[in-house]
């Protein structure tokens, strides 16, 4: 399913790129409606809901024109969804960053983490995270396991007077 890279590491490029899209699109608040609406309207484009929620879950792959106009719309450069060469460390930081941002709660922890404007802070906040992914992890585990659990219950007959 990946693609290899130079270095003969798997990369699935269409993962990453649909899974920081996906985290783009909900930092902002985003609908794939809403989305769609706002850079059809800015680009000129034609591009459907449906579409992008593929390219979110790597199921259809990006066209550059698209690719470009997603960028300029966030304000990201395009090296923002290119995996680059990264000691060990950064790189199984960044590959449990892509983990986490493909759960629910895992997006809401990493939103609130990075969620400062002020650039000062993202050396800061790099480094937390290499501390804390492993605790992250964690919470998710126990709070998928600790969902309640859908029970259905029979009905009780009525009593007849």
């Amino acid at each position: 399913m990946g693609r290899k890279s130079r270095e003969g590491n798997s990369v699935d490029i269409y993962h990453i790129v649909g899974s920081k899209l996906r985290y783009l699109r909900e930092d902002k608040g985003f609908t794939l409606e809403q989305l769609c609406e706002q850079v059809n309207k800015k680009y000129g484009l034609q591009i459907k809901p449906n579409l992008l929620g593929k390219i979110e879950r790597s199921q259809s792959k990006i066209q550059t024109d698209l690719f470009i106009h997603l960028c300029d719309f966030f304000e990201v450069e395009l090296s923002f969804f290119i995996p680059s060469k990264k000691n060990k460390q950064d790189q199984i930081l960044q590959e449990k960053l892509d983990e986490l941002l493909q759960n629910p709660t895992g997006r809401e922890i990493i939103r609130f983490l990075t969620s400062s404007p002020n650039q000062k802070w993202r050396p800061l906040i790099h480094e937390m995270l290499k501390i804390f992914i492993p605790q992250i992890e964690i919470i998710i585990h126990n709070a998928e396991i600790n969902k309640p659990q859908k029970v259905l219950k029979a009905a009780k007959s009525r009593e007849l007077l």
